[in-house]
């Protein structure tokens, strides 16, 4: 019984430990969840089932819980890769849009999390994509002296091999001040 003989502060590692755990494995049936639904037929695109995916991967992409220790950029890639096509996932990859948070989070010491995301649908474009425009609204830290920055960004989806983004931009300007 090792874990008892363990101090007060190896026990409560412990118990982050198991919450980080138990969080990923809900993030991660959240996510068999959201596939099963869009599965594999070219159904046309609902707006409920693109917030909610791209909620799931601005959480993901964003969600910098241990400042100190920040997920590499490849970490972050392995958790969002399933939302994205092979070449969006690609472009944003080389523009490095995937160290924005960790980068963030060790500058400032701060944790990092999405709060909120909306969308606003732009069109339904004819070879079966949807273009939206969102606002993604992160918060950097925790309590009184957290700061909120709404974000707005521009998204393309297909819904030819599931429910996937093929297109996403977002502003950066709002990030530059914590460099």
């Amino acid at each position: 019984m090792a874990l008892f003989e363990t101090g007060p502060g190896d026990l409560s590692l412990w118990l982050q430990e198991k919450v980080i755990f138990i969080r990923k494995v809900i993030q991660f049936f959240m996510f068999i969840l959201i596939v099963s639904l869009f599965g594999c037929s070219k159904n046309p695109i609902n707006d409920d089932d693109v917030l909610e995916l791209l909620k799931v991967y601005k959480k993901e992409q964003y969600t910098i819980e241990e400042p100190s220790d920040p997920p590499t950029e490849d970490e972050i890639v392995q958790r969002i890769k399933t939302y994205l096509s092979t070449e969006a996932l690609e472009e944003l990859s080389a523009n490095r849009v995937f160290s924005i948070a960790p980068d963030i989070a060790s500058h400032t010491n701060k944790p990092v999390k999405v709060n909120d995301v909306q969308i606003k649908e732009l069109e339904k474009n004819e070879d079966g994509t949807a273009d939206y425009t969102y606002t993604v609204e992160i918060q950097l830290g925790e309590g009184a002296n957290a700061e909120i920055i709404k974000n707005n960004g521009q998204l393309t989806v297909s819904s030819e091999d599931g429910l996937k983004i093929i297109r996403d931009w977002e502003e950066k300007d709002h990030f530059k001040k914590f460099y």
